[in-house]
């Protein structure tokens, strides 16, 4: 099995890197490609007498022009075998992707757990979600639990609920968020991660995402409607694109489910006093 998924990897990445895009046409070779997959298939499942299952991480990290070329092409959905691919979150919601989307079985969603609570009309509110916040806490909890009796209670209250709030729900960034706690804490040779060392956490990580002007704008109609929009934005190194499906794929704006699974936006938390210093700057608040 081993040998199995090195050799299919390798025809796999013949098929989708750019570089040999570039060089030489492809396209003629696509099914040969496939081809060359499905013989590795069949003799891997005849080997060990069971169906094959592949589970693909990683590509949801590609920008949205990558992931786009890359679900649109054949190699992936005529491989004889169950596979489960792992996309963007922006090109789940773009419109570019719908009839792609056609060619897989289903699109599922892995959703965040929410950290405020939307209205009845979808849109974003101020109240805390605590059944939200609360799975996050468990699993910050279960995670010092793994590391014996001494790590338990290493954050405070105030500390593990401002962490889980900025973390907007996407557990990544509630780890990252954790783990940069604890490296502060330990550089300030601190015995439990209290609230200011979370908010020193916060601004830590906060310096990983930027902002640009044409954004502000779309973020604030997402922040109040709690929808996304279609407007687009042209810049000369990538050329016209849908301004939300940016947000999204940079995670400045976060999707969510409310009971009824219907699908909610908002800004991420970790941004939102950004957000609303640009909106006194322009007489919105």
């Amino acid at each position: 099995m081993p040998e199995f998924i090195e050799k299919a990897g390798l025809i796999l990445k013949r098929g989708l890197t750019r570089e040999i895009t570039k060089t030489v046409n492809v396209r003629p070779k696509l099914t040969e490609i496939i081809d060359s997959v499905n013989e590795i298939i069949i003799a891997a499942e005849k080997e060990n007498n069971q169906k094959l299952f592949i589970i693909v991480d990683g590509l949801d990290r590609h920008d949205l022009v990558t992931a786009l070329d890359m679900f649109s092409s054949s190699l992936l959905t005529e491989l004889s075998c169950h596979i489960i691919y792992a996309i963007p979150i922006a090109l789940r919601y773009s419109p570019n992707f719908r009839q792609p989307m056609e060619s897989f079985q289903k699109c599922l969603d892995l959703n965040n757990p929410p950290v405020f609570e939307c209205d009845n009309n979808l849109c974003p509110t101020n109240n805390p979600d605590h059944i939200g916040r609360q799975t996050l806490v468990n699993i910050i909890n279960k995670r010092l639990d793994s590391l014996g009796y001494d790590y338990q209670g290493l954050f405070t209250p105030d500390a593990l609920e401002l962490i889980c709030e900025k973390s907007g729900g996407v557990i990544r960034d509630l780890v990252r968020l954790a783990r940069t706690a604890c490296e502060i804490g330990l550089r300030k040779r601190l015995k439990l991660v209290d609230l200011d060392t979370a908010k020193s956490a916060v601004q830590e990580v906060r310096r990983e995402y930027n902002l640009d002007d044409y954004q502000y704008p779309e973020i604030h109609s997402v922040h109040i409607t709690g929808k996304l929009t279609s407007k687009t934005h042209s810049l000369p190194q990538k050329g016209e694109f849908i301004i939300c499906d940016e947000l999204l794929q940079n995670k400045l704006v976060l999707g969510y489910y409310n009971s009824r699974q219907k699908s909610w936006f908002d800004i991420n938390p970790i941004l939102i006093e950004d957000l609303q210093r640009w909106q006194e700057a322009n007489n919105f608040l």
